[in-house]
């Protein structure tokens, strides 16, 4: 979108993402596979996800979005 020119590359942006329960990461993979995790969940709120610098690099964005990951069953 910052190529295109529809976005600015300093635009506040803010990522609400739901993956699988794989995606949460070996405990909530236990937690789903035994029935005792919630049907969604969010995790990773800390605005230090894994995903951060490659989201904002790929995205040519000069600021870090928002992310708020999540995952369902």
């Amino acid at each position: 979108m910052v190529e295109a020119g529809l976005l600015p590359a300093d635009y506040p942006v803010t990522i609400n993402a739901v993956s699988g329960y794989s995606g949460g990461g070996r405990s909530m993979i236990e937690a789903h596979e035994a029935g005792t995790a919630s049907a969604f969940e969010l995790y990773g709120l800390g605005f230090e996800h894994k995903h951060l610098p490659e989201l904002q690099q790929h995205a040519k964005l000069t600021r870090r979005p928002i992310f708020v990951p999540s995952v369902g069953s």
